[in-house]
């Protein structure tokens, strides 16, 4: 996410959708009853019976929001109290703006908070952290490419150096070589989630290379979640081929859900020894005695809920904020969507 500007005297905020993971981040910051304004172009036919493309802003009041995670669209619904130009849109009609990746968005909220500024930071550096590692590989070279929510980035190229030309022998000492500097990677990358694709046979043979690696080195791989799938091509294109079939995308918010999950684990294991407190009113009485709170994105629009996290801010406790929509978001409402440990 790009931060255009912040202003607190008039409340309003201009962003730009730099990746996906920013439309979950918007979706929390954006109220009933806050006004949304977004600029597209539309084509309007004119007195001619032409196609004219006009420059369109409007302004809608939000009632209703859907996250389509598959899409990558947010789909914000209201009644227009603006539009320019005026000749082409009726006021007070209802509206759907669409928000996805590069579109360029102005929030005006009844009064900007600390958690409205909390969740457009962890926007901003969600969107520049390495999310996941992509090894495209083929029996000529390895191109490694790491994910933030915002780029693709080309990181290393490790080529194999295999020729028809080489002996049998030869042949199995350079591809044992080629595979040890590509698992020499893995053991060393930043990024939890690795996705191993290609063409051809070669992630298979990998795959099994990784299965009789020595005891040390399979410890140190096995931190890792290796995925395996295939690509066209090692190019770029073979990674945006990932990222259009969905399976990039999936893993990626697999990863995410592993991470709550991880939270949930210790606040079950808290519960279990009366160390841990659930429901709205529990975790607000007991807000000097916790140090981490859980709460799901769709109670962000209750007053009585900001209030609280507001008050944990202040002490600076921990705030995980969990995406109501997935599974570990579900079994938090189980608990009223709110929890403390």
């Amino acid at each position: 996410m790009k931060v255009i500007s912040i202003n607190k005297e008039s409340n309003i905020i201009k962003l730009k959708v730099n990746a996906l993971s920013d439309l979950l981040y918007i979706s929390r910051v954006l109220g009933a009853n806050d006004i949304l304004r977004s600029r597209s172009k539309r084509r309007f036919i004119n007195d001619k019976g032409k196609g004219d493309m006009v420059t369109v802003v409007i302004s809608i009041v939000i009632e209703k929001l859907n996250y389509d995670q598959l899409n990558g669209i947010l789909r914000v619904t209201g009644k227009i109290i603006e539009a320019k130009p005026s000749d082409f849109i009726r006021l007070n009609s209802y509206h759907t703006i669409n928000i996805k990746l590069g579109s360029i968005i102005e929030i005006k909220k009844q009064s900007i908070d600390e958690i409205d500024e909390q969740l457009i930071e962890e926007a901003v550096a969600e969107s520049k952290r390495a999310k996941a590692s992509v090894i495209l590989i083929d029996d000529e070279q390895a191109a490694i490419y790491e994910l933030s929510g915002s780029s693709i980035k080309l990181v290393r190229e490790i080529r194999s150096r295999l020729s028809k030309r080489l002996s049998e022998k030869e042949h199995t000492e350079y591809l044992s070589r080629y595979f040890s500097s590509i698992v020499d990677y893995i053991i060393q990358s930043k990024s939890d989630t690795i996705l191993i694709a290609g063409p051809g046979f070669m992630p298979e043979d990998l795959k099994e290379y990784i299965k009789n690696l020595s005891k040390d080195k399979a410890e140190a791989v096995s931190r890792k979640k290796l995925v395996f799938e295939y690509a066209s091509t090692t190019e770029r294109s073979g990674v945006l081929e990932l990222i259009k079939s969905g399976r990039l995308t999936k893993i990626m918010e697999e990863s995410m859900l592993s991470k709550e999950f991880s939270v949930l684990e210790t606040l079950l294991n808290k519960i279990s020894i009366s160390q841990a407190f659930t429901g709205k009113d529990k975790v607000k009485d007991n807000i000097y005695n916790i140090s981490t709170i859980l709460v799901n994105d769709n109670l962000l629009s209750d007053s009585n809920i900001r209030d609280i996290i507001r008050d944990a801010m202040k002490d600076k406790k921990e705030i995980i904020i969990f995406n109501s929509r997935d599974d570990a978001g579900q079994q938090l409402a189980a608990f009223g969507g709110i929890a403390a440990y």
